[in-house]
């Protein structure tokens, strides 16, 4: 897992150059100030069965792989009780055939 520093922009994704396709995912950053980079490349989920080979986006909280480590580092949220955090993501789809060109600007205007 890779985390970002602490973000401005509350956007991301993901371009399949092959394809011409891709996905971006937007996010509050004032909610989600952090950007993890989750690649698998068959490492999970052990054992003798199919192992997974994926990359995900993951917009956080904290860059931090347990709550233990974001407690250590004064970055997890401690709520009351009956107290919630709510947050929104949206997730965009590119039309067919899109360009990289065309992704990169459609994810930086959003």
């Amino acid at each position: 897992m890779l985390y970002t520093g602490k973000l401005s922009t509350g956007r991301c994704g993901l371009f399949r150059s092959v394809r011409k396709q891709g996905l971006w995912v937007s996010f509050a950053p004032h909610k989600l100030p952090y950007l993890g980079l989750w690649l698998c490349y068959g490492g999970w989920p052990g054992g003798s069965g199919p192992q997974q080979y994926a990359v995900a986006l993951e917009p956080t909280t904290a860059p931090c792989g347990t709550l233990k480590q974001a407690q250590e580092r004064g970055l997890a949220f401690q709520l009351a009780p009956k107290e919630d955090l709510e947050w929104e993501l949206g997730f965009h789809l590119t039309p067919p055939g899109i360009t990289w060109e065309a992704f990169r600007e459609a994810v930086n205007q959003s």
